[in-house]
């Protein structure tokens, strides 16, 4: 008898209801099914910071494939200037192989100002997402990748920077880029881990 009073109070009394065969009325199991609220601390269900999170998803996914380019292409040593690219912001050349679609892989300037405004563009989403993360209580786990997504996406904006600015020097740039290339795993590691933590909805046990 004990046990089945313990059994009732932890939630599981629909569980001992069918078991001993007991008639009554219809029995309700209102215990938890969802891990995500199962794990207090762990995972959060917040469906808008989780969509951001895809969308950003998406935008890093072609940065990474423009940052092949750039490197396979040796983009950097081509346009080592910035804000600007040879001295233009809307350079004349992106425009100069036919027909115009090789020019966005093709075309080394092109690329170079698709990769930086990619670049802008991943940035300024992840600052959004991260001031709007701020207004989320609860999850150590979340605090974590949160202050560390938005550390590593600075740190990879600094990174291009300094590479192409030292794009002429070639022991520098190597460096540069293997730690430009590194922070980007990480990055990518540090969306992996938020798409986890952050869910859109519970999920089923």
């Amino acid at each position: 008898k004990y046990n089945v009073e313990r059994a009732f109070k932890a939630g599981w009394g629909g569980v001992v209801w069918k078991t001993l065969g007991e008639d009554g009325p219809p029995v309700v199991n209102v215990s938890s099914r969802y891990a995500s609220i199962d794990l207090p601390g762990q995972k959060i269900i917040n469906p808008p910071l989780r969509k951001l999170l895809i969308a950003i998803g998406v935008v890093l996914f072609f940065q990474l494939i423009y940052g092949a380019f750039m490197a396979g292409l040796r983009a950097a040593v081509i346009a080592p200037t910035w804000p600007d690219i040879n001295g233009e912001m809307l350079p004349a050349a992106m425009s100069e192989l036919s027909p115009l679609i090789k020019n966005l892989a093709y075309n080394p300037i092109t690329i170079h100002f698709i990769h930086r405004g990619l670049a802008y563009l991943l940035f300024g989403l992840i600052i959004t997402w991260w001031w709007k993360a701020r207004l989320v209580k609860t999850g150590q786990v979340f605090y974590k990748f949160r202050f560390y997504f938005m550390l590593l996406v600075s740190l990879q904006v600094l990174l291009g920077i300094v590479t192409v600015s030292n794009a002429t020097h070639p022991g520098r740039l190597v460096w540069l880029g293997v730690m430009h290339q590194f922070t980007a795993m990480l990055l990518v590691m540090a969306l992996v881990g938020l798409l986890h933590v952050v869910r859109g909805k519970a999920f089923r046990n």
